[in-house]
């Protein structure tokens, strides 16, 4: 995560030196592996395919926290200090529309959905938490050939390690096997991929005509450290409600 001055387009006189940014210096919980530095040389020397963008906000997913902690390390590995932070967009849309007014909260800390909601023939059940313990529920309230949307997996905490892929992949597997011999419901590991011709879509579409809002679940200082290592915690306690932002700039 940066905080640039710099602006889209030819580099030119008007953009400084040094710039603040968020620097990883290795392996770790927030506290231990981020830190913010003031006197970052602001990169110059660009490639064709490359602009230097003035960031307003940044925001974090789950993922972030997955490559501060080093769990990606055997497919990803830094030279430390280094700056954390891809070009990934994530919304979620409004439940609550004029005529979409039937909606159930459960809170999944306390109660299993699928008892709640037994028998009820869902098309979808999208999955942001993790854990085996949602596929099971979910098959409780799947109708025959529904489809199980996981953005997780069954463990969110895990590490990637080769026996871990072997594993998750085996899994994945077998449960893609069995629905489509069958009518079991589908399982779907989502992973999102980079495309801009989809996120302009998005842009357009969705968000620009007020269908697609994202839901903010705390906007954080950049320029607090603390405020950084508590933006970190609480993607990784796995309880946030919507987006983690950190202000960089107050429009």
């Amino acid at each position: 995560m940066q905080s640039s001055a710099a602006s889209i387009g030819n580099i030119g006189n008007n953009i400084p030196d040094l710039m603040t940014a968020a620097q990883q210096v290795g392996y770790g919980d927030a506290k231990d592996a981020l830190q913010l530095k003031s006197d970052v040389t602001v990169p110059k020397e660009l490639k064709a395919s490359q602009v230097l963008v003035r960031n307003h906000a940044v925001s974090i997913n789950a993922i972030d926290w997955k490559l501060l902690n080093g769990n990606m390390s055997i497919i990803k590995t830094y030279a430390f200090p280094h700056i954390p932070g891809y070009n990934v967009t994530e919304n979620v849309s409004e439940a609550m529309k004029p005529n979409n007014d039937d909606l159930l909260v459960i809170d999944y800390t306390k109660y299993n959905f699928g008892e709640i909601l037994h028998h009820q023939n869902y098309d979808v059940v999208f999955d942001c938490v993790g854990g085996q313990e949602q596929w099971e529920s979910a098959q409780q309230i799947l109708k025959p050939g529904g489809r199980f949307i996981t953005i997780v997996g069954d463990d969110p905490h895990s590490n990637l390690t080769v026996k871990n892929i072997v594993t998750m992949g085996a899994g994945v597997i077998n449960r893609k096997f069995w629905s489509l011999v069958g009518q079991e419901p589908s399982y779907i590991f989502h992973i999102l991929k980079h495309d801009y011709r989809h996120l302009d879509d998005m842009r357009v579409n969705y968000i620009e005509t007020g269908k697609m809002k994202p839901m903010i679940d705390h906007v954080y200082d950049f320029y607090n450290l603390k405020e950084l290592h508590e933006m970190y915690d609480r993607s990784k306690s796995g309880k946030a409600q919507g987006k983690m932002v950190a202000q960089i700039i107050k429009d």
